[in-house]
């Protein structure tokens, strides 16, 4: 949604490249837990790849297409950074720094630990199973 306001509604810059990354999200949403590559995704990026069975495997195209998720966030920083103040700047990347530490951070929540996991997300663990043929 950030990445739509931004580029069509705000900035009007990149429509190109926030329509890519809005395909990718809107596959995503849409076939969750369903394909392959969303079950791959759920799987990579979930606590449970430290006990899955492909936790030594290089998976690139699990991290390009992170990777690639991640330059467009930047990307649209700088572009926005570019329309505001120093002060606003300064208040919006604090408020964005304290709201991840808030989630990343909080017991409540999956990704807190990978060693103290809530009992409510060890429950739900269920990590992809090796494909045959």
């Amino acid at each position: 949604m950030t990445v739509f306001v931004t580029n069509f509604l705000y900035t009007g810059k990149l429509k190109w490249l926030a329509s890519l990354q809005i395909i990718q999200h809107l596959y995503y949403f849409f076939t969750w837990d369903k394909s392959f590559l969303a079950k791959k995704i759920i799987d990579w990026s979930s606590l449970d790849w430290f006990s899955s069975y492909k936790k030594g495997n290089l998976e690139l195209d699990s991290i390009l297409g992170t990777a690639f998720d991640i330059v467009v966030h930047i990307i649209n920083a700088f572009i926005l950074a570019q329309y505001l103040s120093i002060t606003e700047t300064i208040v919006g990347v604090l408020i964005a720094q304290g709201g991840s530490y808030c989630l990343l951070f909080s017991s409540k929540y999956a990704w807190s630990n990978p060693n103290h996991m809530p009992k409510w997300v060890h429950k739900r663990i269920n990590p992809i199973a090796p494909r045959s043929g």
